[in-house]
């Protein structure tokens, strides 16, 4: 299809198209992270190719090959990372996430119409929706907003087969990091400054570490820097300097950039514990996707954050699920043994993950 719709601000980077024949393909569709092009799940495409599922990669706005922030969106974010939390920031935020929540579903529904795509039906066709890392937002983002989205022609409850949250920081999730634990992050690091800084933060983001039993012991068990010697080494290590320009995108991590703004907005004023409030726990007459499962794959080696976020949310759903809180069906997958680059290093565990039933890939 064309890499542009009417109705979003959404860019496709790659189509792996239709497979041959198939009347009842699935199609994947992943959203990449901050400070990574869409061209990191790469390696996802052959294994794709032997199933029957159709990959499509998605830019995000102000990426390569994607749709750029207005300089009068680029002023609201700036003013709204450096403003007190109140009523009004909480409710800007808010409606800017509605508004990319819409944006997401308008290309979902061109998509849809534009390939004929088949319906979900038993496992088979359909979309299943994947957000990595901050791409995971646009995921929350769709289902926090599903019964606000106007009339299209279709029902996209029957083409969703399923949403998939990926290797999720806990900042995205809306949960606090712990002041209780020390725990290491070079972007925090007052030792480091400038790119020796972002170079630090490339290869501690992309190591495998080794930490213990989080789902019992929480906090205690994360490890933050990695151990001596530790195999695999980082991904980033691994990469080619070629790799490196095609996959990464060093301005989306600056400061200044609309990635790294609306990140900081979206914790001081409470975004996305909100989001996450709606996407999870939707209200009983919220309408046309709130039957769609989600599944929320943690990937065991990562860095701190995504453990420490799949704990703190286990241990949430248990107990929304004591007190018979209504809710969406959501599911944990842990991807043992994989880092945040699980789908560069490991794609067939990652695919699997995506689109299997497993609550652990091992």
């Amino acid at each position: 299809m064309s890499n542009t719709t009417s109705n979003t601000t959404l860019r496709i980077f790659r189509d792996s198209g239709a497979p041959e024949g198939s009347t009842d393909y699935t199609t994947l569709v992943v959203v990449h992270g901050w400070g990574w092009k869409a061209s990191i799940f790469k390696k996802l495409y052959p294994v794709a190719k032997q199933s029957n599922v159709r990959i499509v990669s998605v830019i995000r706005r102000d990426y390569p090959g994607g749709v750029s922030y207005t300089a009068e969106e680029q002023a609201i974010f700036e003013r709204l990372a450096s403003s007190p939390r109140s009523p009004d920031t909480e409710a800007e935020m808010a409606a800017f996430t509605k508004k990319h929540a819409y944006d997401v579903y308008h290309f979902l529904v061109d998509f849809i119409k534009q390939e004929k795509i088949p319906p979900a039906s038993n496992g088979e066709g359909g979309i299943i929706l994947t957000g990595w890392s901050m791409g995971a937002t646009s995921v929350s983002a769709l289902l926090a907003h599903a019964g606000s989205y106007p009339a299209s022609g279709i029902s996209l409850s029957a083409y969703l087969q399923r949403a998939v949250m990926f290797d999720v920081s806990n900042i995205f999730f809306g949960y606090a990091s712990p002041n209780n634990v020390e725990l290491y992050h070079p972007m925090h690091d007052p030792t480091l400054h400038g790119a020796e800084r972002l170079s630090a933060f490339d290869q501690w983001l992309t190591s495998y570490f080794q930490h213990g039993d989080v789902m019992t012991k929480g906090v205690e068990a994360l490890e933050s820097r990695v151990s001596p010697n530790t195999q695999p080494t980082s991904t980033y290590s691994r990469l080619t300097p070629e790799e490196i320009a095609e996959l990464t995108h060093p301005p989306a991590t600056l400061p200044t950039s609309s990635d790294f703004l609306s990140m900081i907005a979206g914790i001081m004023h409470g975004t996305y514990a909100a989001t996450k409030e709606l996407a999870f726990y939707p209200p009983e007459d919220v309408g046309d996707l709130r039957g769609v499962e989600l599944r929320i794959v943690w990937c065991d080696r990562s860095f701190w954050e995504t453990p420490l976020s799949a704990y703190l949310l286990s241990r949430e759903l248990a107990q929304a699920r004591n007190e018979g809180r209504s809710m969406r069906d959501i599911e944990l997958v842990r991807l043992k043994g994989g880092n945040h680059f699980a789908h560069w290093d490991m794609p067939e565990k990652v695919f699997k993950a995506f689109v299997g039933n497993d609550s652990t890939v091992e």
